[in-house]
């Protein structure tokens, strides 16, 4: 048997397992570049601390900031921006601590977070729970100063 009867032979399982990978290449690659998961509790322990030189990273997107509230003092910059934007983030040093925030701390955060990592930043933190967590918890909010909940 050949290498492409091989291949044609077991298709649906070569696509499935690539679909897998693709699925959960965020999750492989946080725990590759040791991306850190804490609690809400936690990030507001960070929030609160003064001592410590630390950003809040709002990765959501412009209708999620409109529609919801967001962390006080925190930086706003959606996930699809943030590779040209980095050096925004650098300003205050690689070694500060960061907390990235999205809406309920995946996905975005996670990515976000890889991508902080490979610029060099050491100390990167994804929220479990994302703002909705936040929220919950009755932490302080900036609410945005219009609501627009209308569609077009």
């Amino acid at each position: 048997m050949d290498i492409y009867q091989l291949i044609q032979q077991n298709l649906p399982y070569i696509l499935s397992l690539l679909l897998m990978l693709f699925m959960f290449k965020n999750l492989i690659l946080a725990k590759v570049y040791k991306l850190e998961t804490i609690s809400t509790e936690h990030a507001f322990h960070i929030f609160k601390e003064k001592t410590i030189n630390s950003m809040f990273l709002d990765v959501r997107t412009d209708w999620e900031l409109k529609r919801d509230p967001k962390i006080k003092k925190s930086k706003f910059i959606p996930l699809s921006e943030l590779s040209g934007r980095i050096n925004e983030i650098k300003k205050g040093g690689v070694e500060k601590k960061i907390v990235i925030v999205c809406l309920n701390g995946g996905g975005r955060a996670k990515a976000a977070g890889i991508k902080l990592k490979k610029a060099g930043f050491s100390d990167v933190n994804v929220m479990k729970g994302g703002i909705m967590s936040w929220q919950r918890a009755d932490y302080p909010l900036s609410i945005p100063k219009t609501r627009n909940t209308s569609f077009g």
